[in-house]
């Protein structure tokens, strides 16, 4: 079984409805040194179409998913991104994160019709900063939203048979 890491890359849209969120593009680009800023309170959602995963490979056995985020001006406030299929909006969980790192992983689960490289290259994040309350000053910063996927390595001579390890 081989592993590899991939990121919301967004190249099927980002959408910030509310305008609640600076910088958007920052929260897809891969770089976990920079982020999207959410501006205003209420949940706010920011949406990231898309993965820099390959469309085809190997047999996918599972994905997994975290994300970096942190709340600013000693806010106590928590960054969750549910990952969804953009094709049916099927909700596969959520990933949280605070205290300006990388919060723990969390298994997807599998989606209807099982999992395929082009499901993962086209999954949704969905990011808001969820607080009890919100004061001015307050509020989230999201880095990065990154997706672990293990898999059985593609031998084209083989064809599409699974690779016993």
């Amino acid at each position: 079984m081989s592993t590899a890491t991939y990121y919301f890359d967004a190249h099927n849209g980002i959408t910030d409805g509310n305008s609640g969120w600076n910088d958007d593009s920052n929260g897809f680009d891969g770089n976990s040194a920079t982020r999207a800023d959410q501006t205003i309170a209420g949940g706010d959602i920011l949406i990231g179409k898309g993965t820099n995963s390959p469309t085809a490979g190997g047999a996918i056995s599972a994905v997994r998913s975290r994300i970096k985020g942190a709340a600013f001006a000693a806010s106590a406030v928590d960054l969750d991104a549910e990952i969804t299929t953009i094709s049916n909006g099927q909700s596969l969980g959520t990933a949280s994160a605070s205290a300006s790192s990388f919060g723990s992983y969390i298994t997807l689960s599998t989606p209807t019709d099982g999992w395929t490289w082009q499901k993962i290259s086209d999954l949704e994040t969905r990011v808001v900063g969820n607080q009890g309350s919100f004061f001015e000053g307050q509020g989230a910063y999201f880095f990065l939203a990154e997706i672990e996927v293990t898999y059985s390595p593609f031998n084209p001579a083989m064809g599409h048979r699974k690779l016993l390890l």
